[in-house]
């Protein structure tokens, strides 16, 4: 069995009333863990933890995680305390931990954050929940459609390798866009699915923008409208009139569908 301690108080949650205890223990899901140690070990998150997002129900710190036998690595800690009855865990984190060990277990330490484990405690009576994923970053600064070309083509290269994994996220946006040292790596994968891509049409910039059912991928076709890969699939005539275009999107960046 795992134990995570966490050595600083949580926010003040109104399910508990209080702050939560400085030092907070934790229990690991083993049934979540590949390799989960055979003698009894205590993972340690240092105090000087820091606030990377902050939700009504869920709050996202930076911190660093202390294992026997590895050196501090640097993580990103998902805490829910938002007032679950006792002996619970939020669906939600239930989803994210599947799709991270099984939707996309072979991406992890690439294009998909390293992940650590999901632990729960109660409080309270009431579940405290935490995943533990390497720290990957910050968001994107800037929306889509104002991206650098070059962040533009990491995000497509990232997304057509997990939809060629016969996985869809669900849930893409720029928030669940991280960078860091230029590398680029997609969290929050709760709303994640398996998915078999009907992708139809090959990938032109600047061709006119086909409609989602000739395209056949509804977030791929999504996610390429909002980053402005296409134009518009109209055009004004004397300032009253449009004429449609039909698209003939027939080439991808790279050659590959």
């Amino acid at each position: 069995m795992v134990y995570l301690e966490i050595s600083f108080a949580l926010p003040c949650d109104r399910a508990i009333g209080r702050q939560t205890p400085d030092l907070l223990t934790l229990d690991y899901l083993p049934i979540f863990l590949d390799e989960t140690p055979q003698t009894d070990e205590v993972w340690r998150v240092n105090a000087d933890a820091t606030i990377l997002r902050r939700g009504d129900e869920i709050n996202v710190f930076y911190a660093q995680l202390i294992r026997p036998r590895h050196g501090p690595t640097d993580v990103a800690l998902k805490i829910d305390h938002s007032g679950k009855r006792a002996f619970t865990i939020a669906t939600a984190f239930i989803d994210e931990t599947n799709a991270y060990t099984k939707l996309v277990a072979g991406f992890q330490g690439t294009i998909v954050p390293r992940f650590f484990g999901c632990f729960q405690t109660t409080l309270s009576n009431t579940t405290i929940s935490c995943i533990i994923t390497e720290y990957c970053g910050e968001p994107l600064h800037t929306i889509l459609p104002e991206s650098p070309p070059e962040l533009k083509a990491q995000l497509i290269d990232v997304l057509e390798q997990i939809h060629r994994a016969g996985v869809a996220h669900g849930d893409l946006h720029e928030a669940n866009i991280l960078l860091k040292d230029g590398k680029m790596k997609l969290i929050d994968w709760e709303k994640a699915s398996s998915h078999s891509c009907g992708r139809q049409l090959r990938l032109l910039q600047g061709a006119i923008v086909p409609t989602a059912e000739e395209f056949g991928c509804n977030e791929l076709y999504e996610t390429f409208r909002e980053m402005g890969l296409w134009t518009a699939s109209t055009t004004p005539f004397m300032g009253s009139l449009d004429i449609t275009y039909r698209p003939t999107c027939t080439s991808i960046r790279h050659g590959r569908r």
